[in-house]
């Protein structure tokens, strides 16, 4: 029998209606700044967010819970910000990760740890908004998102997010919800991917059109 966590998104949310953001730089006049956009772009909607920031990538790495958008540095003292993510996504973290750096050529390298988005400093409070207001979009939807499976009762509409992992079990794969298995006819690959275009496909590519273009107008 073969165990596998959800890909990388679908962890259940802690508190709905909760933005959890983290902030990771060893400048803390840069993690003011970043924590003080947040702030007016999330009080100003109306929502309830839990911000926490880190003054290394050690001290991300090492913390418990991380959050679901992470502002991460790229140019730190010790571990860099693209090898902290690297060795996030190695542990199974499925953070939307929004790259800040000073050179727009590591954006590119975002793409080995599937970064969402970059911003480049000085970070100018419009940009920050349009970018982290996209992976707010993505937290929210991903938090609603529901998947149709075929299991011994028929069809089901399952909420994504409540689905705590999966393994495969005689030819079909077993989904663990909070008191409750459901037995899914389907591989557990073909149910990995699924998952996968459910959550991140359309975003991920749209995303990656809007860095490509970011970063021709940067060079302009």
């Amino acid at each position: 029998m073969e165990k596998k966590c959800l890909p990388a998104g679908q962890e259940e949310r802690r508190g709905a209606g909760l933005f959890q953001i983290g902030i990771c730089d060893d400048e803390a006049g840069s993690r003011a700044l970043l924590a003080g956009y947040a702030r007016t772009l999330i009080q100003h909607q109306g929502l309830n967010f839990r911000l926490q920031e880190y003054a290394s990538a050690e001290a991300l790495l090492s913390a418990q819970d991380k959050p679901e958008i992470l502002l991460l540095d790229v140019q730190m003292g010790g571990m860099d910000g693209v090898m902290a993510a690297k060795t996030l996504r190695e542990q199974g973290c499925g953070s939307i990760i929004i790259l800040v750096t000073n050179y727009i050529q590591y954006a590119i390298d975002g793409y080995e740890f599937n970064a969402f988005h970059f911003l480049k400093k000085p970070v100018e409070y419009e940009r920050f908004c349009r970018v982290v207001g996209q992976a707010m979009r993505l937290v929210y939807r991903n938090a609603h998102a529901t998947l149709a499976v075929k299991c011994e009762e028929g069809l089901r509409q399952l909420t994504v997010r409540t689905i705590s992992y999966c393994e495969t079990d005689r030819g079909g794969v077993l989904l663990h919800l909070p008191g409750e298995t459901v037995r899914c006819r389907r591989g557990i690959a073909q149910l990995e991917q699924q998952l996968e275009e459910l959550l991140r496909g359309k975003d991920v590519q749209q995303s990656v059109v809007s860095i490509i273009a970011d970063l021709e107008q940067e060079r302009e």
